[in-house]
């Protein structure tokens, strides 16, 4: 099957005549974007200069966070707190009940 109607025919797409954007301004038009890339230019090196120190930056927090986290999982839990000392009482007063009766008849 081969299309041979439609708008791609007119080879003439860009109309002739007076106003803009077909103009014979349109060259001027042209170099004015051409110099405001070149601002463009610059300011987008300046950002990624600034962009790669917020890198480094990034992985200095980001490895000190790794750091605090590995000493926060060493410390224990409030209820790993209050289960030892429970459990520690319990046997202090399992111990002090043997001496007791070994000793007082």
């Amino acid at each position: 099957m081969t299309v041979v109607d439609g708008p791609w025919k007119d080879n003439n797409r860009i109309p002739s005549g007076g106003g803009p954007p077909y103009d014979g301004d349109m060259e001027e038009r042209v170099r004015e974007l051409q110099r405001a890339t070149a601002g463009i230019r610059d300011a987008l090196a300046r950002i990624e200069a600034k962009l790669d120190g917020v890198e480094k930056e990034t992985n200095t927090v980001r490895s000190d966070l790794s750091y605090l986290k590995g000493k926060l999982e060493g410390i224990p839990s409030s209820w790993q707190m209050i289960a030892t000392v429970i459990g520690g009482n319990i046997a202090l007063a399992g111990m002090f009940y043997g001496v007791l009766r070994l000793y007082i008849r």
